[in-house]
């Protein structure tokens, strides 16, 4: 491209290391969000009418998504492995749970009491305690 100067050696080793440093992390934002998504969609295919199941005569085509969402996860958490600590990532992948939790609420409409929110807030805490910190 006209007027870039073409990127040094070491911008790009920069460039490598922070890819490296941040992609099991992104990996596990992966995991997190098509975990979420799954569940809601194994929520709306469990509730599927019956002229409308494909799966066993139980569920919509919204559980077959699910199946293939939560497979993705699992690809994404196992990329994540390769660099991270088991206990680091199953820490992070923890706020699934804080996700689903919100996702029920704004588009089920299923409340969130109190506890809840306690509960929310020990794994965000819990999290700050548990995942290990740059050098």
């Amino acid at each position: 491209m006209l007027g870039q100067r073409p990127l040094t050696s070491r911008a790009t080793s920069k460039m490598s290391q922070l890819l490296v440093r941040t992609y099991p992390y992104l990996s596990l934002l992966t995991v997190i969000a098509a975990n979420v998504a799954a569940n809601v969609f194994m929520k709306i295919g469990s509730s599927a009418p019956e002229n409308q199941t494909i799966l066993f005569g139980m569920f919509g085509w919204q559980t077959a998504v699910a199946i293939c969402l939560f497979a993705c996860g699992v690809i994404f958490y196992g990329f994540a492995l390769r660099v991270l600590p088991l206990y680091a990532a199953q820490s992070i992948v923890i706020l699934q749970f804080v996700g689903v939790v919100l996702m029920a609420s704004l588009l089920f409409k299923e409340p969130i009491d109190g506890r809840q929110w306690a509960g929310i807030a020990l794994i965000v805490l819990g999290l700050t305690l548990v995942i290990p910190r740059s050098p």
